[in-house]
């Protein structure tokens, strides 16, 4: 079946009624050829750069921060993704963008927890999380897991939150502390209307795309012999600024919509050029140390068949 052929049998306003009911919604989009290409873009960057990828001690690595712009392959995750980018489109009513990638060795095994602290924007909830697996994942190797429903509970009451943990109003950009206190209220709010976690598995080249404020995490990594090789994308209209705890914890504070990001281009889709790609939260290497991550956009290679 051709990709036209794929994108008439699929039904992005189902998918984006089913992402507005419960909170996320897994798109079969047919990404496994792609996927295997950015696994082995992959493996191939870190041979010719071994002294930068250094193993965390279970011989995994740390998650890598917008890797996607050392590796085209990676970046056709994004780009090439046509039934998610179909779903993220009719969410914002205008075409997505790339702000930025966390792509994963093994299973996050992270809290559950909502984005929308350090994914905020003006108007608020102008944002996706969008995530690809680039192999099978199952109750072994980390599923992610929602909170169904869970996007649809009030927002809990921020200031009196914040005001909790600095009582003199000046938030900051980032903090711990308020992060675990919000997201515990979080949960608890959960609990209490009888919401159940509950995990998702799903095949190599499936997507997940959740709600802005949907409670989700990555479950227990039962098997840590095996990876759980995936790439997390943050989307929003182009454009968008973005800010962290300062403004959500202050949501009546006037701030610009916009920001003045520079884009670069691939099939169409816009994707921020951060400069650097992070190794876990420690080192920021310069793009320019990759040299697959400069290719132009003449030279991106046509889509594959599937």
């Amino acid at each position: 079946m051709s990709s036209k052929e794929m994108m008439m049998a699929f039904d992005a306003q189902e998918a984006l009624d089913a992402l507005n009911t419960d909170g996320f919604v897994v798109v079969d989009s047919d990404m496994a050829v792609l996927a295997d290409a950015a696994v082995a873009e992959f493996r191939a960057i870190e041979a010719e750069h071994p002294d930068l990828f250094k193993r965390e001690p279970d011989g995994r690595y740390p998650r890598l921060i917008n890797f996607h712009l050392a590796s085209p392959a990676l970046r056709r995750i994004f780009t090439d993704n046509e039934r998610a980018l179909a779903v993220q489109d009719a969410f914002f009513g205008e075409p997505s963008s790339l702000y930025t990638t966390l792509f994963y060795e093994k299973g996050s095994a992270q809290d559950l927890h909502r984005d929308t602290p350090y994914f905020t924007t003006r108007p608020e909830h102008r944002y996706l999380g969008v995530w690809t697996a680039l192999e099978d994942v199952d109750e072994e190797n980390g599923p992610l897991m929602v909170m169904r429903g869970g996007h649809l509970m009030p927002e809990e009451h921020r200031e009196a939150i914040a005001a909790e943990v600095f009582p003199d109003g000046d938030i900051p950009h980032s903090s711990d502390e308020l992060w675990v206190r919000y997201q515990d209220k979080v949960a608890a709010s959960g609990r209490e209307r009888g919401l159940k976690i509950e995990t998702v598995p799903v095949k190599k080249g499936d997507t997940i795309i959740w709600h802005p404020q949907l409670p989700h995490g990555g479950s227990v990594i039962r098997d840590p012999q095996r990876t759980r090789l995936s790439l997390v994308q943050h989307v929003t209209p182009l454009n968008a600024q973005v800010y962290g705890l300062d403004a959500f914890f202050n949501p009546n504070k006037t701030l610009p919509s916009e920001a003045g990001w520079s884009y670069e281009t691939s099939n169409g889709r816009s994707y921020i050029d951060h400069g650097v790609v992070g190794i876990g939260h420690m080192t920021n290497v310069p793009r320019i140390t990759f040299p697959q991550g400069m290719v132009p956009q003449s030279e991106v290679r046509p889509a594959l068949s599937h």
